[in-house]
């Protein structure tokens, strides 16, 4: 019985070897990617700096839009006073 798992341990021997070799290979890789792959910190006051910008960025966008809604309305009716203009030279007739 000794001799029959002596004789499998020396016949798998270099099977177990390239087992070992493989998981070996792998927890390394496994590691590497681990460490590579690790989120930085960030301190909080960084943190609190970009919040505030984000919210005032927020602001500045609701303020823009307000302010080309506002152009919008300009535009229009500036179309309407050229369109008037346009309306009042073709009209109107040179007496000299």
């Amino acid at each position: 019985m000794i001799q029959k798992v002596t004789n499998w341990f020396i016949f798998y021997k270099d099977l177990f070897r390239y087992w070992l070799y493989g998981a070996v290979v792998l927890f390394a890789l496994y590691g590497f990617i681990f460490i590579v792959s690790l989120k930085p910190n960030m301190p909080a006051q960084i943190k609190a700096t970009i919040d505030s910008l984000s919210a005032v960025n927020k602001q500045l966008i609701e303020h823009q839009k307000q302010i080309d809604s506002t152009i919008k309305a300009y535009e229009t009716e500036v179309e309407q006073i050229d369109f008037q203009v346009n309306n009042i030279k073709e009209k109107t007739t040179i007496v000299r």
